[in-house]
């Protein structure tokens, strides 16, 4: 199918259409299947960028002992404050990159053997948004390092 590109010039209606039918302009929210874009339809825009650098401490290996060694494992769990939303409207959504690049919600950021260290992100309803790092070392050590992010903070349009 072709994509078609409308303008009413009565109304001001603009849309990106797929196919030969009307009833995507006209009707939108019930043919979104063949809409790509519609001036009529609400679309998020960027209200706030936020970056950062946080720095992660480093973690020494876990040693194992005795005659029959079992497995220990030393656990750190770190938050660091990244910067504030407006929370009238409730949480937004966000969209957030580390050193340029997509994360999804849980990231390990570092992985050394079997010791890892990861990250995710809370979203308070006072507005605070806050790194939360998980470290998990074992018989490897975690080297301390730094992590760029920015955080894309979305809203309605105005």
């Amino acid at each position: 199918m072709s994509k078609r590109l409308y303008a009413r010039g009565g109304d001001g209606v603009v849309a990106i259409v797929e196919g030969g039918s009307d009833a995507p302009i006209s009707y939108p929210l019930t043919n979104l299947s063949a809409v790509h874009f519609h001036s009529s339809l609400s679309y998020l825009r960027v209200v706030q960028v936020l970056s950062f650098t946080a720095s992660h401490a480093a973690y020494a290996a876990q040693e194992l002992g005795g005659k029959n060694p079992v497995a220990v494992v030393g656990l750190y769990v770190t938050r660091h404050y990244c910067g504030s939303f407006d929370p009238s409207t409730g949480i937004p959504p966000v969209l957030i990159l580390r050193n340029g690049g997509a994360s999804p919600s849980t990231v390990p950021v570092q992985a050394v053997g079997p010791s890892t260290r990861s990250a995710s992100f809370e979203l308070l309803a006072d507005g605070q948004i806050h790194l939360v790092e998980t470290a998990r070392t074992f018989i490897n050590a975690l080297p301390a390092m730094t992590t760029t992010w920015t955080i894309y903070v979305f809203g309605q349009p105005v």
